[in-house]
């Protein structure tokens, strides 16, 4: 049998992954897999990552720049992704770069993208009345808005100067969605 077909073939599948929607200061983790289906093992070396904020494991294992791993043949490993959504509220997309023995496929660029969002949000963000004349009502609205799908219920409010309270009236209710 001839050196020319005993070659690695990296297959991949995905190589974006989704993450719709992440709140920010947490974190999530998706798995790559990688498919050797040469008759040669397929060397995966780990070159780069778009940020510190991007923590790459090959084979389950933390690995640090110029990390590499082997897959036999007929084989496969997962890659995993894991980013930390430290960023303010926005689109984001980060990921790594590994190089391979593969000829037909040396370079391989796995990312993952998204929306980092605030679970809940205030707006606005304070309450402004303005100039109220003596005698005359006057109306403002604060909502309480929750961007990850879940469900939100004001548990208690200060208003301060406490004295305020006295010439106030406080109503809670869900807003509808047309007032959004």
């Amino acid at each position: 049998e001839s050196n020319f077909r005993k070659l690695p073939h990296a297959k991949i599948p995905e190589t974006l992954f989704d993450f719709d929607r992440i709140e920010r200061g947490t974190s999530m983790r998706h798995d790559f897999v990688i498919h050797n289906s040469g008759n040669a093992p397929l060397a995966i070396t780990f070159e780069s990552n778009t940020c510190k904020c991007t923590g790459v494991e090959m084979a389950g294992s933390r690995v640090e720049k110029g990390q590499s791993i082997r897959v036999p043949e007929n084989e496969k490993t997962n890659i995993t992704l894991e980013w930390a959504a430290k960023t303010e509220a926005g689109p984001f997309r980060h990921g790594a770069r590994f190089s391979t023995n593969d000829p037909r496929n040396s370079s391989i660029e796995l990312e993952v993208n998204g929306q980092v969002v605030e679970s809940t949000s205030m707006w606005p963000a304070e309450l402004l009345f303005g100039t109220v004349q003596a005698g005359k009502e006057k109306k403002t609205y604060l909502y309480v808005m929750s961007f990850l799908n879940q469900k939100v219920a004001v548990s208690e409010f200060k208003i301060t100067p406490s004295e305020l309270l006295e010439r106030m009236e406080i109503q809670i209710s869900p807003a509808e969605k047309s007032e959004l």
